[in-house]
């Protein structure tokens, strides 16, 4: 992932790849982009997988390398995502209440 946001920026193409592929219309762009990000959930799900069978494998006797309550990378990302939605929506009440003052005066 590194290496091609890295090669990206080096070639300078963000507005090539922006305007020919994130914002493409053509289904078989969409479809090479889809079968990619199925590739990289793929490749999420094997990490995950070797992360949870060493765990298993460390923890025999012991607490293993991941923290307590936190079993797979699949735990962390829900959590992270509630957090920032929280976040987002604290900020748009306050944003609204803001809003509805000025609209009263």
């Amino acid at each position: 992932m590194i290496l091609v946001v890295g090669s990206i920026t080096w070639l300078g193409a963000w507005r090539y790849v922006w305007t020919e592929w994130m914002t493409s219309l053509d289904h078989k762009k969409i479809g090479i982009m889809y079968i990619l990000l199925a590739l990289v959930m793929l490749m999420r799900g094997f990490v995950d997988a070797a992360m949870m069978r060493s765990q298993q494998a460390i923890a025999f006797d012991s607490q293993g390398y991941l923290p307590p309550g936190v079993v797979t990378l699949s735990e962390i990302s829900p959590i992270w995502m509630i957090n920032q939605q929280a976040k987002y929506l604290k900020s748009l009440a306050s944003t609204l209440a803001v809003v509805g003052k000025f609209r009263s005066v």
